[in-house]
């Protein structure tokens, strides 16, 4: 279980050993908040799942908010129910990485924490620097064939 960082290498023997792994992709302009899915479009590693600010890692306008400010966080309950509906389960690793120096992926890093989840990572590296076969959407991506509906936030 790796949780502070993981190497590019870690991943890959990760990703070929079939243990459930989740890689999150948490890039995010805070000027140009459209561009975080237009990097994510344009490449990512492969199988990673598209983590936005805006509307993953914060809610506006909910009574239910764990905090104020710019990007409130959601509460513990909503956030669990966005890790239940990608697929996160307490036996999956989860990897985090954005193209801004961690400045998105730590949010969410954190949030996991936050949330009871142990097993998350921050990647050490920009997926541009991931080999050709990590990157883009056509290698194949094995993952649980049950999602969850729930995780459960502690």
């Amino acid at each position: 279980m790796y949780t502070t960082l993981i190497s590019v290498e870690q991943l890959q023997t990760l990703q070929k050993s079939g243990q459930a792994v989740l890689v999150f992709d948490c890039s995010f302009e805070l000027m140009k908040p459209a561009e975080g899915d237009a990097q994510y479009a344009a490449s990512h590693i492969a199988g990673a799942l598209r983590a936005d600010l805006d509307r993953h890692l914060s809610v506006h306008g909910a009574a239910d908010a764990a905090s104020a400010g710019r990007h409130p966080l959601p509460s513990r309950v909503a956030f669990a129910a966005w890790l239940g509906s990608v697929g996160l389960t307490p036996d999956t690793q989860a990897v985090v990485y954005d193209r801004q120096g961690v400045n998105y992926s730590g949010r969410l890093w954190w949030m996991l924490k936050w949330a009871g989840h142990e097993a998350s990572a921050v990647l050490q590296a920009k997926p541009s620097s991931m080999p050709a076969p990590h990157r883009a959407s056509k290698v194949k991506w094995s993952r649980s064939t049950r999602w969850p509906d729930t995780f459960p936030a502690r």
